[in-house]
């Protein structure tokens, strides 16, 4: 059962380039179950990659600083959706979170960031500005360098000086700043950049999954349905929204997720 608060369910949903475009999100959410792939960019299929680009002059208001290859998930519950599909559209597939959780994704750390914010500002701007220079700093130590391996052993203690800056930014990089999103702290709840009440899970790679594996569909009750026809295995998992309200069990056979 979910909670007033956090869910059972993780939600992929594919609108966020354009919300009210109806037809565009459900070919994409239709291509997402007919694959059975949730993909990264450049959406290859398959398992995906790990890893990540980056780049010195980036910065983590503007996502740019570390980029990975993840695809992402929202915990919000069935009754809380309404904002959310204002933002990303009507169309979604959720997953349990055991799934996901197996599959070693994991919720970002929200930092805040306000529009006032200057270079010596009194919030957690402060903070990521000093992360970035402290990362910066460390990568061009670590460029410097000639001794240090080009692999290194998971969970494995350092044994040496060039070992241990391996494993820093292996760390660092990978497990670290690509889980950092800053979110803007006075934006209203239903802006489309309040990302907080995403509540955002990142997985690295592509999801691959079967149809069993689904726990819950959304999608605009006009395409309810069709969605139906399409993939009738999946028709007591699906929740319509209809045009104005947030979501409610589709007619008929269709039924809220348990």
């Amino acid at each position: 059962m979910d909670s007033p608060y956090t869910s059972n369910h993780l939600w992929h949903f594919v609108g966020r380039a354009a919300p009210k475009d109806d037809e565009r999100n459900y070919t994409t959410l239709k291509k997402i179950l007919d694959s059975r792939c949730i993909s990264h960019p450049p959406h290859e299929h398959g398992q995906g990659k790990t890893g990540y680009t980056y780049d010195l002059k980036g910065t983590f208001r503007d996502e740019s600083l570390i980029v990975p290859t993840v695809t992402c998930y929202a915990d919000i519950p069935v009754t809380s959706l309404g904002i959310h599909v204002q933002k990303y559209g009507k169309f979604g597939v959720a997953f349990r979170r055991g799934l996901l959780v197996a599959k070693f994704a994991r919720p970002v750390t929200y930092v805040t960031i306000r529009d006032v914010d200057g270079p010596m500002a009194g919030s957690s701007a402060y903070t990521l500005k000093d992360i970035e220079a402290v990362y910066r700093g460390f990568r061009k130590a670590f460029d410097a360098r000639d001794d240090i391996p080009k692999t290194r052993a998971m969970t494995v203690e350092p044994a040496n000086e060039g070992e241990l800056f391996r494993g820093l930014k292996y760390v660092l990089e990978l497990e670290v700043l690509a889980f950092i999103k800053a979110f803007h702290a006075d934006l209203p709840q239903d802006h489309p950049n309040n990302y907080y009440m995403d509540r955002e899970w990142r997985k690295y790679g592509n999801l691959v999954f079967e149809l069993k594996d689904v726990a819950a569909l959304c999608v605009a009750l006009e395409h309810a349905e069709t969605i139906k026809h399409d993939f009738p295995e999946l028709r007591d998992k699906l929740i319509a929204v209809p045009s104005t309200d947030g979501p409610t069990p589709a007619p008929e056979s269709t039924a809220p997720p348990r």
